[in-house]
């Protein structure tokens, strides 16, 4: 109820100022102070609600259902950036030689975490995440909470393989001791499926254990990397070993042809273009991401020297079933959420 006030109080004042009332989210707009702006939902745009409650009153795009679509400085992801430059800066450090001339896997994907359930002496490690701060993990909402374990209560990080992860690795727990899911996820529909968990304390960064930048800009690569510890098959055993797959970004058209038939109760308005993103193999190849795999990155490579830093394109939401021709899995796109992640992260 006090949202439908709100949001009544800021549709009764914007509208004398709707600009561009017609616009959807994610198009462009621009600020009274002709800076570039983008159309998000009023909810999304932290600015916007700072504005709200020191007595100003946002730019109106239009609406989604009862809630404003504010027009949105793009400086929100400003923070985002910040960090991601001192993460690439710490990692410009010479590496040092590795023997052999071929460079240790254990230390590939150094932002890669295991996500898991249940009592500390029998974890189940069923979801992956993306380390962002020294204190923070990216997953999906559904990875939140399973009906058989309760909640997500642990991260590990620092090694591949969830058997024997001192093997080659460098392994650190953590407890998992806050939950945020993104407010407007509802099971079972597919949408806003993006979470934040923190740790209990900082983690120590090293060659095996580094943060990912987030992306801030809607448009991506055609090409990007998934990774995780799902199955094998769709039918298969889930693997000890964390895996890669290359996959390409698939038009929206495309991949709304792929899921035209799943139930309306999981994408009542098809795929959202601004807050999904569609991969999978090059036509005829059967790459996908798998279950176990949910959660964890959608990235490409920023850069390293003593570490690799990447860049999270989407978040492993879900899919018909893994590793079928021509179908892509789907991604939540983190570039919609930025203003969301980083009033939780870096207020």
């Amino acid at each position: 109820m006090y949202k439908i006030i709100i949001y009544s109080i800021i549709v009764y004042i914007s509208v004398l100022k709707c600009v561009y009332c017609s616009l959807a989210t994610g198009e462009a707009c621009t600020l009274e102070l002709k800076d570039d702006g983008a159309c998000v939902l009023f909810s999304q745009c932290q600015s916007a609600v700072r504005d709200k409650e020191n007595g100003k009153h946002p730019q109106l795009c239009g609406f989604e259902g009862i809630e404003p679509i504010v027009c949105c400085p793009k400086s929100d992801g400003l923070k985002s950036k910040q960090h991601c430059d001192e993460y690439l800066h710490r990692a410009a450090i010479p590496p040092p030689p590795i023997v052999g001339g071929v460079p240790a896997e254990q230390k590939e994907f150094p932002h890669i975490v295991a996500l898991g359930f249940g009592s500390k002496r029998d974890i189940k490690w069923l979801c992956a995440g993306s380390l962002i701060s020294d204190n923070f993990v990216l997953t999906a909402a559904h990875c939140i909470r399973t009906s058989e374990f309760g909640e997500v209560k642990w991260a590990r990080m620092g090694t591949i393989n969830l058997e024997e992860p001192e093997n080659g690795g460098s392994p650190e727990d953590f407890e998992i001791v806050d939950r945020y899911i993104h407010p407007e996820y509802r099971s079972p529909s597919k949408y806003n499926d993006i979470a934040l968990v923190k740790l209990n304390q900082s983690v120590l960064l090293t060659e095996f254990v580094q943060p990912a930048c987030i992306n801030t800009k809607f448009n991506t690569n055609k090409a990007a990397e998934a990774i995780g510890w799902g199955k094998t098959s769709y039918t298969g055993s889930t693997s000890n070993d964390l895996l890669k797959v290359e996959l390409e970004i698939y038009d929206k058209e495309i991949c709304m042809k792929s899921y035209k038939n799943i139930p309306k109760r999981n994408l009542p308005n098809g795929i959202l273009d601004e807050t999904q993103v569609c991969a999978g193999g090059r036509l005829g190849e059967s790459k996908d991401t798998c279950q176990g795999d949910s959660g964890g990155p959608l990235h490409e490579l920023l850069g390293g020297g003593s570490v690799n830093i990447y860049n999270v394109i989407g978040i492993t939401s879900f899919g018909k079933a893994c590793g079928i021709a021509n179908v892509p899995g789907i991604y939540t796109r983190v570039s919609y959420y930025v203003p969301w992640i980083e009033s939780i992260i870096w207020p």
